[in-house]
Order: C-alpha cells, then sequence, then structure tokens
C-alpha cells in the first residue's frame, strides 16, 4: 500500500540487534494525537491486524504515551518474529483506528 509522501508526524528509528531480539528505539514528532505503533514487515501496513499477531513482529504495549506531539518509545521483536530476508518499518497511526492513507502518522524504514 502506498501512502501520502507528506505524512503529518515525522518518525526516526534506531535498531540494535542481539542473538535474541530486535529492539528499535523510536522517536515521534510532530504527532496530531494518541498513537499506536507497530514494527511491520515494510509495505504490509493495509495488511495490519491488531487481533492477529503474525500480522506484526512488535507493538507497542502500553501506548506509546504523546507528550507537546512528540513520543519516545521502544519497539522490541523477538528473533523468532522475524526473518532474515525480510525488511522491516516502524508504522506509527491515529490510536483506534486501522493504518490507512488517513490515519497514518508516519513510517520509518529500520535498516
Amino acid at each position: 500500500m502506498t501512502f501520502a509522501t507528506e505524512l503529518p508526524g515525522s518518525v526516526q528509528a534506531t535498531a540494535s540487534v542481539t542473538d535474541q531480539a530486535l529492539k528499535v528505539d523510536v522517536t515521534a514528532t510532530a504527532l496530531p494525537g494518541a498513537i499506536y505503533a507497530a514494527l511491520i514487515e515494510r509495505g504490509t501496513a493495509a495488511d495490519l491486524d491488531m487481533r492477529k499477531p503474525d500480522s506484526y513482529a512488535a507493538f507497542a504495549l502500553p501506548f506509546p504515551k504523546v507528550t507537546d506531539g512528540a513520543a519516545s518509545f521502544s519497539l522490541v521483536a523477538t528473533m523468532d518474529k522475524l526473518d532474515r530476508k525480510k525488511k522491516y518499518e516502524v508504522l506509527v497511526w491515529k490510536i483506534h483506528s486501522l493504518p490507512n492513507a488517513d490515519t497514518i502518522y508516519g513510517q520509518a524504514n529500520v535498516d
């Protein structure tokens, strides 16, 4: 799924890897409201279903707190949730919604 090139928020992701997990530290700014956030396979936002844990590698719980339009949090995916052949991204979207062109606040590739 392709989304507008200009999203309302800005998302920065910094990854670190251990032999047991991928940890992604996330900073999001210019957020218009409360958020959900997940680590997903790149390009699969349209398939994300929070009731299906296989649709994401990690989900931010508790939900990240947004203060003055900004949030900082970490996403941790255990190695059994990852595939070395796939690329991942952090997706940030409006709370109490499914991600789509109207609800996604920001995305950041995890490299």
